[in-house]
């Protein structure tokens, strides 16, 4: 059984085509978990009227939460909502973004032998690579790297993958544990594969299976105030977690500088100012 878990949030724009995309999985047992963080916008309506969900009402299931308790927690509660069926370990669980499309060659990846894997990413706007594989640099204050120039044939091991598709053998994660919930949005999944690769496990990308994502679709874009909060507070989580205190402080100065710096490139200085230092200030607060 495969089973994906996708968190929505105020999604109506593009959950129809994310939906459609199913009908491509004739050929592999499936279900899907939708776990919707309290969407203002017709998002479970959309989804409960649409042609693929009349015609697998039994494969998918909507779980709906009052408050928006974040990607991070909401992929927890689908992952607790697939254990509680009882399946074995090597079933696998796909956790993915719903502002993406895939094509029927995505059952190349369901089918790989890998506990965790991933498949190469265009963007759906640009038609550019968006990742072709990844790495987390430590040389660089643990900043979060993809491969955009080249996307390699074939099935090769990498230091990083996302989950915007990301299949994972149940095995995987009733060992390394489910997301660090702390982080809301962003960094959850470079926190879980770090962790995953520290527990020995390998992690893979699919060079021959590629699929179409169309970034910020829910979160703005990674400039709008949203993203520029929390990729700032959870970089810095991110860096705690998984360093010395020597470490963390000369990324915090590195991190006020960079921000400071890089502002003059910024059409909205004040907006980039003030949510970078927010996120900022509210990682010292511990909030």
């Amino acid at each position: 059984m495969y089973s994906f878990v996708t968190v929505t949030y105020n999604s109506v724009s593009h959950i129809n085509e994310f939906l459609r995309c199913f009908k491509h999985l004739d050929e592999v047992p499936w279900q899907l978990i939708v776990v919707d963080n309290a969407s203002i916008d017709s998002t479970v309506k959309e989804i409960e009227q649409s042609k693929v969900y009349l015609e697998f009402s039994d494969r998918i299931h909507i779980l709906e939460h009052s408050l928006n308790i974040g990607v991070a927690a909401a992929n927890n509660v689908g992952i607790d909502f697939i254990c509680d069926l009882g399946l074995t370990n090597k079933n696998k669980i796909i956790f993915l973004n719903n502002d993406i499309t895939f094509d029927r060659s995505i059952t190349k990846l369901l089918c790989g032998r890998q506990a965790i894997l991933s498949p190469a990413i265009y963007d759906g706007f640009t038609k550019s690579i968006w990742y072709g594989g990844g790495s987390i640099n430590k040389t660089r204050f643990m900043s979060v790297e993809h491969v955009t120039d080249l996307i390699v044939p074939g099935v090769n091991e990498t230091g990083y993958a996302p989950t915007t598709f990301l299949s994972v053998e149940l095995d995987v994660l009733r060992k390394v544990g489910k997301f660090h919930e702390q982080f809301f949005c962003y960094y959850d999944d470079a926190d879980w594969i770090l962790r995953a690769r520290n527990a020995g496990y390998r992690v893979y990308v699919d060079g021959r299976v590629t699929i179409q994502h169309f970034e910020g679709s829910s979160s703005g874009g990674n400039r709008s105030p949203f993203s520029l909060y929390y990729l700032t507070r959870n970089r810095l989580m991110f860096i705690s977690r998984h360093s010395n205190k020597a470490y963390l402080s000369l990324a915090i100065i590195f991190l006020s500088v960079f921000i400071i710096a890089s502002s003059a490139r910024e059409k909205n200085k004040i907006n980039y100012l003030y949510n970078r230092f927010r996120g900022f200030l509210d990682f010292i607060r511990g909030r």
